[in-house]
């Protein structure tokens, strides 16, 4: 079937029933729709599904609400008449309705073209006028309004004064609302206070002439903020984290004192404390202050005792035992000491350790520039500022000197470093290089400043004289094992 717009005269009109209605029943938003269908350019007959949908413009987007369908539309020499609901989409702005069309069963419709300008019948023109009119007893929007108000007002009422509401002036149900609808949980002034989620109430200072109820609910009450009255004993038991001050005539406390604790002997002006309760622990220094300023009992339960306190008196000698990081200094008549000395140590001496010297194989070469001919052996220094010993004793060897160096000179080290207090040397002359034994050598030497742990002795060699070299420099040749080296550590 073939769809023309030529073919599709539409007409709108309002029936006169409908019309009738007004005065005695509100208008709906139905209204009638009246039109001709033509196929073929001949009027058409029989079933179609008709779509109408609603635009506010006549090309292009748009759409205004949802599309109404109505099926199986009964058509008879191209006219039908049929009721259409677009609801509450006509404001009094222009509306086009298009036309969607197909016979019943088929897939798609097919649209009408051009869409149709709805307009008014006259009568209907004096609704719009009826929204802005100057006096109206049932207006959306009017200058004045007369007579009672019945139901609700909505929408923007931006110049309407109400004098009155429920008896009360209009300002002050106004403000009451502002108030009321600004109330808070929180502690906050100048606003309405109430309950919180749990049912609590917060307030700053309540002022009232008496307070009635026995309080069992009241906590945290601060007795210091009393300023007059009194508070009776019964009510005085519990935990007082601040000064009690008891100002009465003698300024004294009766009573057994039975649940009193941490009290604080040095705040007692007079009165005496029973030595029954002298016991615990005291952090600050106890005086006995009486005639002849000394301590009478056993002392079993007094410790930390710092002798040097002692201005006179005899410490027993079972209580001399213990460590003594001071120079302990006996002062009696020939300055000496008595005992087994069991636990006493050399003066300064520290610790000794001896390193035996294991022979160093072929020697090596050198020249003007010191060389190190062997590791010796380890030592570990104990005290922070001690001085070491170091002394070697054993056979020294070279097996040639060039011509005409003076000889050799051997050197002492600790980790590798020559010491900074004189020289730690030993020397060879040239004469004495032509004998190929070994020469007895005895170097020592003082190292300062070692840090405390594992330290190496090494021994060094290095050739007398300028362009001079020499070769087979050597420690103990033989391997006889004679040679040694003793460290010393020196308080």
């Amino acid at each position: 079937m073939t769809l023309r717009k030529s073919g599709c005269r539409m007409t709108l009109a309002l029936l006169a029933s409908v019309v009738g209605a007004l005065a005695a029943a509100p208008v709906g938003t139905t209204f009638t729709y009246q039109g001709r269908l033509n196929s073929a350019g001949q009027p058409a007959s029989g079933s179609y599904d008709l779509k109408f949908t609603l635009y506010d413009a006549a090309v292009g987007s748009g759409q205004v609400g949802s599309p109404v369908t109505v099926p199986a539309v009964i058509i008879t020499n191209g006219s039908f008449t049929l009721p259409l609901d677009f609801g509450a989409m006509f404001n009094g702005d222009a509306r086009w309705l298009e036309i969607g069309v197909r016979t019943n069963g088929t897939s798609s419709y097919a649209t009408l073209s051009p869409r149709q300008l709805l307009t008014p019948s006259p009568y209907a023109l004096f609704a719009p006028s009826a929204g802005a009119a100057a006096l109206a007893a049932t207006s959306g929007t009017a200058t004045n309004l007369l007579g009672n108000l019945n139901g609700d007002v909505t929408g923007s009422q931006l110049a309407t004064a109400v004098a009155q509401v429920g008896g009360q002036k209009a300002t002050d149900v106004a403000s009451a609302s502002v108030t009321a609808n600004a109330a808070t949980s929180t502690n906050m002034p100048g606003r309405i206070v109430k309950r919180d989620a749990v049912g609590n109430f917060y307030a700053g200072t309540i002022t009232a002439a008496s307070f009635t109820g026995d309080a069992a609910g009241l906590t945290g009450l601060n007795a210091s903020q009393l300023a007059s009255g009194a508070v009776p004993s019964a009510r005085l038991s519990g935990l007082y984290t601040g000064a009690l001050t008891f100002n009465n005539a003698s300024n004294s406390f009766s009573g057994s004192g039975a649940g009193l604790t941490n009290l604080n002997a040095g705040a007692l002006a007079s009165g005496t404390v029973p030595s029954a309760q002298f016991s615990g622990t005291y952090a600050n220094p106890v005086t006995f202050n009486n005639g002849s300023n000394n301590f009478t009992g056993n002392g079993a339960g007094l410790t930390n005792l710092n002798a040097g306190a002692l201005a006179s008196g005899a410490v027993p000698g079972p209580r001399l035992s213990g460590t003594y990081s001071s120079a302990v200094t006996f002062n009696n008549t020939a300055n000496a000491f008595s005992g087994d000395g069991a636990g006493l140590t050399s003066a300064g001496l520290a610790r000794t350790t001896v390193l035996n010297v294991n022979c160093s194989g072929s020697g090596v070469s050198y020249s003007t520039a010191y060389t190190k001919v062997a590791d010796i052996g380890a030592f570990t220094k104990l005290l922070p500022n001690s001085t070491i010993e170091v002394t070697f004793n054993g056979r020294t060897y070279v097996s040639g000197i060039s011509f005409g160096s003076p000889g050799a000179i051997f050197e002492l080290r600790v980790d590798n470093a020559a010491t900074s207090n004189g020289r730690a040397r030993a020397s060879y002359r040239y004469s004495e290089a032509s004998n190929t034994a070994g020469v007895q050598t005895s170097i020592a030497g003082i190292f300062t400043g070692l840090g405390v742990g594992n330290h190496t002795v090494s021994m060094w060699v290095q050739a007398a004289g300028a362009g001079a070299s020499g070769a087979g420099a050597q420690l103990d040749p033989g391997c006889w094992g004679t040679d040694h080296v003793v460290v010393k550590e020196l308080k």
